[in-house]
């Protein structure tokens, strides 16, 4: 199946959509866009065309302040389509600064910034670095979801189309149309098709072409969007084809790994996945068998029985449990002493030479 995804801002915790003083200000008018080279490029020299600080238009950012930057050209991605902004940092000889986001507007990106050394003013020039490990796991996650879309629909059914998903660097949450719980074949059958496709590392293959054409070639577009005249298709072997301007991996076998961690209910007829991929979940097998391993130990047992140790301890622990509930016939005492109080109060006291069952 083909499928559309969403490329529009997401509108995040860090939002410039608030900052109305921004886009009103002839400064803005002026900008025309700003240049994304991130397809292709990690790092790159880029002009400084403004700074905004505390909502504010300025001309210079001084070491501790933070501000947004815009540049002439960037390979920083902005938030979109559920992925999120890049990382990363920025240098020249007088200047150090750390870019912590990256979000955009009309085409114009802004880059979430702390100055760490130096001033910077507009038109300066820095070289603009992403956090590229940051990235690849950003790519690993997003390409994770195209896969697992196209193996919702192959298990479940076309109808399982996307309503939603969030890309990070560490995990991918995916909401789609369903109208009851997966069940776990479901959920272990999608998980094998996706590792599978990233096994037999089909190569991406990226085209632009006109929307229609797109269309005519039998594609779904998904979202209720206004699409411009051309759109970027992403295709990983025909098993996975969307348009899309996320940023992915070279090929599927990339990725490495894809595990689901939870699917659950989101809304009526929704449904969401999340899962993760890559190094953080080969951690996550690690640190699975080393449980394994460890519980094999304490139950004197191999791997691949400890259940039938667990269920056999189980059975074993239950048998002495009814054992021991049963009252004692007779409570033997030892060392009794009868005291009388005034008034004539008796009491006794005594050892219990054995536990009471209640």
């Amino acid at each position: 199946a083909i499928a559309f995804d969403r490329d529009a801002a997401a509108g995040g915790k860090n939002s410039i959509a608030d900052d109305k003083d921004i886009f009103s200000s002839e400064k803005f008018a002026l900008i025309d866009k700003t240049v994304f080279v991130g397809y292709n490029q990690t790092e790159t020299n880029s002009t400084i065309i403004g700074i905004i600080k505390d909502g504010i238009w300025v001309d210079k950012a001084f070491a501790g302040e933070q501000c947004k930057l815009i540049f002439n050209q960037t390979p920083f991605y902005a938030e979109s389509g559920g992925q999120v902004g890049d990382s990363g940092f920025a240098i020249n000889e007088n200047s150090s600064i750390t870019i912590n986001d990256t979000q955009k507007s009309k085409n114009v990106f802004f880059h979430s910034a702390v100055i760490e050394k130096g001033t910077i003013a507009v038109n300066d020039i820095l070289s603009v670095n992403i956090d590229l490990q940051k990235r690849q796991n950003i790519c690993k996650n997003h390409t994770s979801t195209h896969l697992l879309h196209a193996s919702l629909h192959k298990v479940l059914g076309n109808h399982a189309t996307q309503k939603g998903s969030l890309v990070n660097s560490e995990k991918l949450r995916f909401d789609f149309v369903h109208n009851k719980p997966m069940t776990a074949e479901e959920i272990k059958a999608v998980e094998a098709e996706v590792n599978q496709w990233i096994w037999a590392n089909y190569k991406a293959n990226i085209q632009e072409m006109s929307y229609q054409s797109a269309i005519d070639s039998g594609a779904m577009a998904i979202f209720s969007e206004n699409y411009g005249d051309t759109v970027r298709v992403v295709n990983f072997g025909g098993i996975s084809v969307e348009l899309c301007g996320g940023t992915h991996v070279a090929a599927t076998g990339d990725i490495g790994l894809f595990m689901i961690n939870h699917e659950s209910s989101v809304a009526k007829g929704i449904r969401r996945i999340e899962a993760v991929c890559g190094p953080i979940a080969y951690n996550q097998v690690k640190q699975s068998r080393d449980i394994l391993n460890k519980a094999s130990q304490l139950l004197i047992s191999k791997p691949e029985n400890l259940v039938e140790s667990i269920e056999k301890l189980k059975k074993s622990t239950n048998s002495k449990t009814t054992q021991n509930i049963k009252a004692p016939t007779k409570v033997a005492f030892s060392d009794s002493k009868e005291i009388i109080l005034p008034d004539g109060i008796k009491i006794c006291v005594a050892r219990l030479d054995q536990d009471l069952a209640v």
